[in-house]
């Protein structure tokens, strides 16, 4: 399959009017690209500027470094969302480990002490049952 070739773009940016709220376009070569135009409000004769637009196409994958925007839009500073990690398979050693600790949790033990138990019983192969069975039996030593 071949790629298709880029022969012209057509763009209409709309605007709107801060006085009385009226919406406006502006086309193609009417868009502003180095310095302000300006236009008056058809509703309320408001003069208008319109700060200048960066437009550019990207093709064959490269990106070009496009001049900074006239008008910059405002962004938000958001709180960092914390990183999520992928699950452990189920079956995985980690997996298994967590589960029995959860289990033991549920009858009472602490995080730490449900933990400590589980990994000082473990080894490989091991089932749940048998598991959460022998970190139980490490309290009644």
């Amino acid at each position: 399959m071949k790629d298709a070739v880029f022969s012209e773009y057509e763009v209409d940016i709309h605007l709107q009017c801060p006085n009385c709220k009226k919406y406006f376009r502006i086309r193609n070569y009417e868009i502003p690209q180095d310095t302000p135009s300006y236009h008056n409000c058809l509703e309320c004769s408001e003069g208008l500027a319109i700060q200048p637009f960066t437009i550019s196409v990207l093709q064959d994958g490269k990106k070009e470094k496009s001049p900074p925007k006239a008008t910059p839009a405002k962004k938000k500073k958001k709180p960092k969302k914390a990183v999520a990690t992928k699950p452990d398979a189920p079956g995985s050693a980690n997996s298994l480990m967590k589960q029995a600790v959860q289990i033991m949790k549920t009858y009472g033990f602490g995080y730490r002490e449900a933990k400590k138990a589980v990994e000082k019983v473990y080894y490989a192969g091991m089932s749940l049952e048998e598991l959460v069975k022998k970190a139980l039996s490490e309290f009644e030593k």
